[in-house]
């Protein structure tokens, strides 16, 4: 199975919804009130729509497997924890396509993109059942809670994720 990678546009809101909306119910948003989250997918999504953060889909064939949001952090607004490092914010895949490598493929497209941004580093805000996979992806745990209360997990450019 290969991915093939679109960024988000306007005509992929409902994919996009149906994604995060699968991926927050069966992670750490589980107890959250729906229209809190349609809320909040609504306000990413015009994040990517707007420039404030980047985004794509991954299809496998012609389904919808996956997505992913990144940004280089400014030091400023929300999700801002490492300035000048790029911070993937999302990513998740639907799960017919979960524990096939998917996941690792999209985690290497989205760092393309963000070496292309000139970044000084990688991390993520890892909750509990996703650090093995970001540590499998070479990212280190920095021994540091970002704001949200999640712990923080680096990878550097030059080491290509080597802790």
């Amino acid at each position: 199975m290969t991915l093939r990678f679109e960024p988000l546009s306007p005509f992929h809101f409902s994919d996009f919804h149906r994604l995060l909306t699968e991926y927050y119910r069966t992670a750490e948003d589980a107890d959250t009130p729906e229209d809190v989250i349609d809320t909040f997918i609504r306000r990413l999504f015009d994040g990517v729509l707007f420039g404030e953060l980047c985004g794509c889909l991954a299809f496998c064939e012609i389904k919808c497997a996956g997505f992913a949001l990144w940004k280089k952090d400014d030091g400023a607004g929300d999700f801002t924890e490492i300035a000048n490092y790029g911070t993937i914010l999302e990513i998740g895949l639907a799960p017919e396509f979960q524990g096939k490598g998917l996941g690792k493929a999209l985690v290497a497209h989205v760092e393309q993109e963000l070496f292309a941004l000139k970044v000084e580093g990688l991390y993520v805000c890892a909750y509990g059942p996703a650090q093995r996979f970001w540590s499998a992806c070479g990212y280190c745990d920095a021994q540091r809670t970002a704001a949200n209360g999640l712990p923080v997990f680096t990878k550097a450019v030059e080491t290509g994720g080597v802790c």
